[in-house]
């Protein structure tokens, strides 16, 4: 799975916070670019664009909730780790 999967991106993604996160090949090749809004190298900028912009903001926290409730969620975690038990005895 790499190094670094963003456990910390997820656990806010599923209080339902917005997320900045940047866009690694490693985080891309997991989750996509899709539940978190893309830094863009300027953090003061992105965080005053998100104030300034409810609806983007609450855009990309649902996008984040729903991402990690659809694909992170406790039942999706032990089924996929029980189907690689049984792949692996």
């Amino acid at each position: 799975m790499g190094a670094f999967y963003g456990i910390m991106a997820c656990e806010a993604g599923a209080c339902g916070l917005p997320v900045i996160a940047l866009s690694t090949h490693n985080i891309r090749a997991h989750i996509g670019n899709e539940p978190f809004f893309e830094y863009s190298g300027d953090l003061r900028k992105d965080l005053r664009y998100l104030l300034e912009n409810d609806s983007k903001r609450m855009k990309v926290a649902d996008k984040g909730r729903r991402y990690v409730q659809e694909h992170q969620g406790a039942l999706n975690v032990a089924k996929r780790t029980s189907e690689v038990y049984r792949s692996i005895l």
